[in-house]
């Protein structure tokens, strides 16, 4: 699918104890059960733009890139996984998070989620190179930072050519969905659970 002039960009790796296959697996059965709906846990908080672009519905599509390094242990064993029961919307109200879908992460301190959608099912897939260079943050117009886990982007566009060819073996679009209901959101809630299942 084309991608939107303002993406969501998100690195993903193994979390909370489970691989990134098992991750995106167990996603495309919650997108099924959820007629499109899926919640990705991020630990970066919503870009300050999401309220304006949630109130004038802009379209903005979700790139899931896979992360360059490998997953940390304490992402792989973590020693506690806690499961997000609510989130906060933009209406300033705690709302719970569909059954369908299931949010974890390895901390109960601040965590946050992408409410995501995909009419198609999704997978952990190539569909070409993500280059940063031809994108800057919404707010500040500075380029992605290596440390912006999760970040709102507008693309400023960019002439592909080798530089681009040379750097196809950096981030790749390993899959595309999109934002959906209040986006971007601060989770609430959290309750320990057994991290072997």
């Amino acid at each position: 699918m084309p991608l939107t002039q303002i993406i969501c960009w998100t690195r993903m790796q193994a979390e909370s104890g489970e691989t990134l296959e098992h991750i995106i697996a167990r996603k495309e059965k919650e997108r099924v059960a959820g007629n499109g709906l899926f919640f990705w846990g991020v630990g970066t908080p919503p870009a300050r733009a999401i309220p304006e672009i949630v109130r004038t519905n802009q379209k903005t599509s979700v790139v899931f890139s896979t992360m360059l390094s490998k997953p940390k242990l304490i992402d792989s064993s973590p020693s506690a996984v806690y499961r997000w029961r609510c989130y906060w919307g933009l209406d300033g109200h705690v709302h719970s998070i569909p059954e369908t879908t299931l949010v974890t992460s390895r901390q109960s301190g601040k965590r946050y989620a992408l409410i995501c959608y995909a009419d198609s099912p999704i997978s952990l897939t190539d569909l070409g190179p993500f280059l940063p260079k031809f994108y800057r943050n919404v707010r500040s117009n500075a380029p992605p930072g290596a440390s912006q886990v999760t970040s709102l982007l507008k693309y400023v566009g960019g002439l592909e050519g080798p530089s681009a060819f040379r750097e196809s073996l950096g981030y790749r679009i390993n899959m595309v969905a999109e934002l959906s209901g209040d986006y971007w959101v601060s989770l609430a809630d959290p309750v320990l659970v057994d991290p072997s299942g």
